[in-house]
């Protein structure tokens, strides 16, 4: 009595929708993130590409099957008939037993990015840690980092995945954990949850539209309230319609309710998501805080009556960005906090008014991209009133400090207004015109048919006299938001704007440059002739295409370090540039449509 149709977006960015209809063709409900290989209207099942089998009436996942390209079936006798890698394979619709779960493995932790670093709210008494890798797995240690476990149980495992894990604040008790995730743009992983610390999962999808979660919220009293959030990204194929949601529960994520969501474009403007803290009925498990991150993650702001924003004297050296603000324990009444870039960590112990800044040789220098701190999280007090910060790097390590016993060198502590200009970031190459015009803000009503930029770009462009004089005003009120892909490569990055179709390759020399996006597919997406050095790889499809038919570019750019990533971009054009954001990177960009300069 269903209809189940798969919609799907495909070019550099890849996303699926699962729609269910009545037979009047009248919509009942959608996933984003989700797509079926066979529907099995005998069973009630539907099969996924993963090896997952859904269930149809509750779209959550029952088991497993080996994933195979379905050729036939046959009805009468329950048998599907399906190929993988040559073989042929027959399978009994009914399945069989269901598989013990897999145990945790021990295993240490991979030589790549530690994504993400947790410790338990009982870190006193169980010296428990779980981190997130590049890898897609999660990992538990049980003695302070000591050895490590990869978990399993059931959690779904795929490398090219991004997973983030959370403990139940109320974990000391409950030995509850949870995880979402996903897998580029085009696949959710939902919500699972393990009661056992790690050792088995099982998930928790009712009700649960988007299934590409990126975040988990709890509630400040979680052990009563059983309330939390996740945070998802979605896209409607149908509607054309890109951007996150909130999804609620108040049974500890049995059932779910998507409450709002945000982050998309109007003829009026970005609609925002709401603070979580208001779907929290006591508010947030982490407390309010009066520092945090800029726009652009390049300062930390700070705020002495909650209303106006200063920006504190944290400035990350060339390129590097900050990616954390954390509260100490204790906090606010400590007012102590931390701020995380890739090389350097800053504290305050006055609610950002003053900061001290910490360095080590390991992470300093500035084209070594995996010596870097990649995550971090602070210990709750241990017995002896201390506490721990916790680094995950980019070279797979956990790294655990002592802040009482860290080398920290105070910071000068002039502050800088918000609304006053911040200091122009260095650049290593000559501006393109000899003589710079001088940093003074653009003043009055922007001419006809121009506009004062607001939106994502508003705040840096207003706080920096250089970006308005470089640039000029913006050629449309509101930037423009889409999808978008990123590479790295040995001297610079290669970035795929959906919406305007087009290519651009930013280089490490603070040149630009920018190419139509002529790939189409069928082209080939690579091409034997150039071989790699080991360790690098030949960038594919539309950026393999530009790299390989200008070799100009070839060279100064040189080979891929990695693949090509999803990411989101937003756009916005001004009188003489533009400014382009892509997932957490910033580029002002100076010059023509072609070629120019950015900072």
């Amino acid at each position: 009595d269903r209809y189940y149709r798969n919609r799907m977006y495909d070019r550099y960015v890849v996303y699926t929708n699962l729609y269910v209809d009545d037979l009047t063709g009248q919509p009942i409900t959608w996933r984003d993130g989700l797509s079926t290989e066979f529907v099995n209207a005998n069973t009630g099942q539907g099969y996924l590409f993963d090896g997952r089998v859904i269930d149809l009436a509750t779209l959550s996942p029952i088991g497993q099957w080996p994933a195979a390209c379905v050729l036939g079936y046959d009805a009468e006798r329950g048998l599907l008939f399906g190929k993988r890698e040559g073989s042929l394979y027959v399978i009994a619709e009914r399945g069989g037993p269901v598989p013990q779960v897999d145990p945790p493995a021990d295993q240490p932790l991979p030589d790549t990015w530690i994504t993400g670093v947790h410790a338990s709210p009982a870190f006193a008494v169980d010296n428990t840690i779980l981190a997130e890798s590049e890898n897609g797995a999660i990992y538990r240690s049980t003695d302070a980092g000591a050895s490590w476990v990869r978990l399993r149980g059931g959690l779904p495992e795929d490398e090219y995945q991004t997973l983030t894990v959370a403990f139940s604040p109320n974990y000391g008790v409950d030995r509850t954990l949870y995880a979402t995730g996903f897998r580029g743009e085009y696949w959710g992983q939902g919500v699972w949850r393990s009661t056992d610390g790690g050792d088995s999962w099982q998930p928790l999808w009712n009700d649960l539209t988007h299934l590409r979660g990126e975040a988990l919220y709890f509630d400040a009293d979680f052990a009563q309230s059983q309330t939390l959030v996740v945070q998802s990204e979605f896209y409607d194929v149908a509607q054309q319609v890109s951007g996150k949601s909130y999804h609620q529960s108040i049974d500890g994520g049995l059932t779910w309710t998507l409450v709002v969501t945000g982050g998309y474009s109007t003829p009026d403007g970005t609609v925002p998501l709401p603070p979580v803290s208001e779907l929290l009925p006591n508010g947030s498990a982490t407390p309010a805080l009066a520092v945090r991150l800029g726009d652009y993650r390049e300062n930390v702001l700070y705020t002495v009556d909650g209303s106006t924003w200063q920006t504190a004297t944290v400035r990350p050296a060339g390129t590097d960005l900050l990616h954390d603000v954390l509260p100490a324990p204790g906090y606010p009444a400590s007012a102590t906090a931390y701020a995380i870039s890739g090389s350097s960590i800053w504290r305050t112990t006055d609610d950002g008014a003053t900061w001290a800044q910490w360095d080590d040789d390991r992470f300093a220098a500035p084209d070594d991209f995996d010596n870097k701190i990649r995550s971090a999280a602070i210990t709750p007090l241990l017995a002896s009133g201390g506490y721990r910060l916790l680094l995950g790097t980019g070279t797979g390590e956990v790294v655990i400090l002592d802040p009482t016993t860290m080398a920290w060198q105070d910071v000068p502590s002039a502050a800088i207004a918000a609304d006053a200009p911040a200091p122009a970031a260095a650049v290593d190459i000559s501006l393109p015109t000899p003589t710079p015009l001088a940093p003074e803000p653009l003043s009055g009503d922007p001419p006809a048919d121009l506009f004062r930029p607001e939106g994502g770009f508003a705040s840096f462009w207003e706080n920096s006299p250089r970006i308005q004089q470089d640039l000029g005003w913006a050629m449309q009120a509101q930037p423009v938001q889409g999808g978008a892909a990123i590479q790295r490569f040995d001297n610079g990055v290669m970035v795929w704007v959906q919406e305007n179709g087009r290519i651009y390759a930013f280089l490490n020399d603070g040149t630009w440059r920018s190419y139509e996006d002529t790939f189409r597919e069928g082209d080939p997406e690579r091409d034997p002739a150039f071989g790699p050095p080991p360790g690098k790889q030949q960038p594919e499809r539309g950026f393999g295409k530009v790299w390989r038919e200008n070799p100009d570019l070839r060279d100064a750019i040189g080979w891929a370090l990695a693949k090509e990533e999803p990411s989101s971009a937003q756009r916005q054009l001004f009188e003489r540039g533009t400014m382009l954001r892509v997932g957490v990177f910033a580029y002002t960009m100076v010059g023509t449509e072609e070629s120019g300069t950015w900072y």
